[in-house]
Formats: C-alpha cells, structure tokens, sequence
C-alpha cells in the first residue's frame, strides 16, 4: 500500500493524509501486529466510488490537488475529472466516521490554505471560498 498521487499528501492536524489505490489513508492510525501494519481508511463509505473517481480518466493522476483548512477541519482532494471531495472532521456528532462531502464537475483546478482563508484557482482566476 502507497501513496499514488503526490499531491495527495497533506498534513492534517498531527496526522498525515494521502492517497492510495484504496481510498484516503492516514498515518496516524497506524497499528503494528506480528508482521503486518494496518493504516485507517478515512473513506471506507465511499471507497468505491471515490477510488473510481480518482481513476477517471485513466492516467491522469497527476492531476490531483489536496490542501487542508485546519481551522475548518477539511482535508480537500480534487479528482482528475473535475470532482471535489472534502472530508470534514469536525462532526457535527460524536462519531468516529468524518462526514464526506462531493461537489461534482467543477472547473477548479486547484485550491490552497493560507493564513486562514482557502483559496481556489479556476481558470485564469483566483477566489476565495
């Protein structure tokens, strides 16, 4: 299990996100039994749809954006074909599952956080969320 999108990489509280070919992972919920780690799956809800998302189109992982607004609690990852997805941690409940929120065909390329604002870029222009 790897990282397969570079971009993906982002450092969420004192926890780190990324990418793999099954979903969001983080490394914080890493547990060491005998002779195999096992790591938290942050989109085990929406695994399916989101793996394939991230695939589509084929080949275009490079594509991938994520950032972080830790005054919000939302780790964002863009998908190639245009899908944003934002996992929110904090709940509104008590519950250990983030809520997962997906905006679909938007024409951002891509967003930061920056001194206490996210920033988006779309075409030509910058705004802020």
């Amino acid at each position: 299990m790897g990282c397969i999108a570079r971009d993906s990489v982002q450092q969420v509280g004192d926890d780190v996100y990324f990418l793999s070919a099954t979903g969001i992972r983080s490394l914080k919920q890493v547990i060491f039994s005998a002779d195999r780690v096992e790591m938290k799956e942050v989109t085990k809800v929406v695994r399916k749809e989101l793996v394939s998302d991230m695939n589509s189109p084929t080949g275009n992982l490079a594509k991938i954006r994520a950032t972080y607004n830790p005054e919000e609690g939302q780790y964002w990852i863009k998908a190639p074909g245009g899908n944003i997805w934002i996992v929110n941690n904090h709940n509104l409940i008590d519950s250990e599952e983030p809520r997962i929120t997906k905006y679909t065909d938007t024409d951002w390329y891509s967003f930061v956080y920056f001194e206490g604002d996210t920033f988006i870029g779309h075409k030509g222009c910058i705004g802020k969320y």
